[in-house]
């Protein structure tokens, strides 16, 4: 039994079935067509099997290597997906966002748009000042305003 598969070796036979060829395969990876086959024949060695057959211009894969080929298919696309998920995580949305707004725009339009962002950014909490007053934005540090009608000249 194998204690560990190296996973690019993985990654790079399954390039080589879906090529066809070394060639093809290592200039879809961006690497020779030496290293791609030295990989491909490791992972051969430490499976004990054949994987591919080998001709002077097409690669096809063995039984074994059609079945192997199936399961990185699967394998490879769930390590991306989670490498994509933990990306995701680390670019979530955190902190709490203050909104400042008039008591019926508030009321009426902002409060349910406030408890949706919260369903759907649950790390970032939603501080809503309600007020028909003229408030210092930057003093009680309000990230986004909404006014509707004129303001004063504040020159």
């Amino acid at each position: 039994m194998v204690e560990s598969i190296n996973l690019n070796r993985l990654a790079y036979f399954a390039t080589v079935v879906d090529a066809g060829s070394f060639t093809r395969a290592a200039e879809r990876l961006g690497i020779t067509k030496t290293v791609v086959s030295q990989q491909v024949a490791r992972l051969e060695a430490e499976l004990r099997t054949t994987l591919l057959v080998r001709t002077t211009r097409r690669v096809e894969p063995t039984e074994a290597g059609r079945l192997l080929h199936a399961r990185c298919v699967l394998i490879l696309r769930d390590v991306e997906e989670a490498v994509a998920e933990v990306g995701e995580a680390n670019a979530e949305v955190a902190g709490v966002l203050r909104v400042s707004a008039s008591n019926d725009y508030g009321a009426i339009v902002l409060a349910p748009i406030a408890a949706r962002f919260r369903q759907r950014f649950p790390a970032c909490g939603v501080e809503l000042v309600i007020s028909d007053a003229i408030i210092d934005l930057i003093g009680n540090k309000i990230d986004l305003s909404i006014r509707v009608g004129w303001l004063d000249d504040s020159s």
